[in-house]
Parts: structure tokens; C-alpha cells; sequence
């Protein structure tokens, strides 16, 4: 009971920084829109402008590689037990242990991608006006949204496990941030890169491909098993205790 206490205190402290987070950085990459919204009022029927406000900004790949990955490797850092001898010790097998990790990467991954359709659309709401929110179907399209932005996180999550067991909690969350720089600048050159994934919102507007939507869903579902698979088998030949002395 009182580790189940000690559980929900430390989601309810990431889950109330999440939720000012996503606030925060929709403000943040909206700011112009919010200052000038008659202006993008009375020219919604731009699409180049809709195309920057869905993709450039709040639900584009600068805030998935740049913004995202950092915050959401310290939240998860102090959400995961650390690799202890005598906590290891406890549980059945080594398998749980990394079992335990992935359900709490998986949790809070869905409650960030909740938080972050849920400010865009009541945002969005008041800037826009709900007939232009209705009319290009964007809370159907944020719904859809919402599993693939749930996977990115899951994938980001996958990758700082394995980062943090290949190093330590310290200096993992910088590596990881270094890792998606890199995967930015490369996503230029490799369209195919999976941080092209986590945005579906343009191609849902704009073309309405549900193909490629499923597509996405299944490429960052393939990712995300092979990263915690690996993490898996990378756990189970760690030297713990070798590890601690360090």
C-alpha cells in the first residue's frame, strides 16, 4: 500500500508538469497566432497557413526532436527504480524489473500524448472557433493523432531505457536528446525515419490518407517492440553489481 502511495505522488507530480508543459509550449509556439488571430481568422481558407500551424509548430518534428525527448526522459528518470542490488534482489527475475519500467514508460507516454490533443484542441477552440474546428474535422483528426504521438512517446521511452542501460540515469537523458538532434537533421535526408511518424495531423487534413496513417501506427508499433525487446536481453547480461561499485 505504501509503495502504491509512493507510485501515485510521483505520477501526480509528472502528470501536473506534463499538463503546464504542453500549456506552456502551445503558447509558446502559438504566440504569433494568439496576437494575430483575425488574421488567420479571416484567411483559413490559406492552407499554407494551416499547414504551420499543424505542423511547424505545436505538432511539428522541431518539437518532437528539440522539446519533447528531454523533459519527458527526466520525468521518466524519476518515475523508474533505480538499478539497486538489493532492489533487483527482491523481484522474481530481471524480466520483471525491465516489465516494471516498460508499464510505467507506456503509462506516462499516454498521459502525454492525452495532454498534449487535449490543450491543442481546447486551445485551438478558443483560437480558431469551434465552425472552423468542426468544419476540417479536427478533433476526429487529433483522436487519430493521439496513437501515434502515444507511440512516439513509447519509442522515446524505449530508446532512453536502452541508452540508460547501456550508461547511467545522469547522463542519459542528454544522449538521448543528442540522438533525436541527430535524427532531425538525418529525417531531411531519410523521409523514412520514424520522428516523420508522430504527425499525422497534415496528411489527415490535406489528404485524408488513412493508408499512411496506418502505416505510421504499424512502423512505430514495429519500433517500439524491437527497442524494448533488445532492452530486455540488454538487462539480462548487465553486471549490477559492477555496475554499482562505479
Amino acid at each position: 500500500m505504501q509503495k502504491f502511495k509512493h507510485t501515485a505522488s510521483k505520477y501526480a507530480v509528472v502528470s501536473a508538469l506534463a499538463l503546464f508543459i504542453m500549456i506552456f509550449l502551445w503558447f509558446f509556439f502559438n504566440w504569433s497566432y494568439v496576437n494575430f488571430k483575425g488574421d488567420i481568422l479571416f484567411n483559413y481558407s490559406n492552407k499554407d497557413k494551416l499547414t504551420e500551424f499543424f505542423t511547424d509548430n505545436f505538432y511539428g518534428t522541431r518539437a518532437c526532436c528539440f522539446v519533447f525527448p528531454l523533459p519527458f526522459a527526466f520525468a521518466i528518470n524519476y518515475l523508474l527504480y533505480d538499478e539497486k542490488v538489493f532492489y533487483i534482489c527482491r523481484i522474481k527475475n530481471r524480466m520483471q524489473y525491465i516489465t516494471q519500467c516498460v508499464l510505467n514508460i507506456i503509462a506516462f507516454s499516454f498521459i502525454c500524448a492525452f495532454f498534449h490533443e487535449a490543450v491543442s484542441i481546447i486551445c485551438s477552440y478558443r483560437l480558431f472557433g469551434g465552425e472552423l474546428i468542426n468544419e476540417l474535422h479536427i478533433i476526429k483528426y487529433c483522436s487519430l493523432n493521439f496513437i501515434t504521438i502515444f507511440l512516439y512517446f513509447v519509442r522515446v521511452g524505449g530508446v532512453f531505457l536502452l541508452i540508460r542501460l547501456f550508461t547511467n540515469k545522469k547522463i542519459a537523458p542528454y544522449i538521448l536528446f543528442a540522438v533525436y538532434v541527430l535524427e532531425f537533421y538525418l529525417s531531411n535526408f531519410f523521409g523514412w525515419l520514424p520522428v516523420n511518424d508522430a504527425n499525422i495531423i497534415e496528411n489527415l487534413i490535406f489528404e485524408n490518407n488513412m493508408s499512411a496513417v496506418i502505416f505510421a501506427i504499424i512502423r512505430e508499433i514495429s519500433f517500439a517492440i524491437i527497442i524494448i525487446i533488445f532492452s530486455y536481453f540488454k538487462f539480462q547480461k548487465k553486471d549490477i553489481l559492477n555496475n554499482e561499485k562505479k
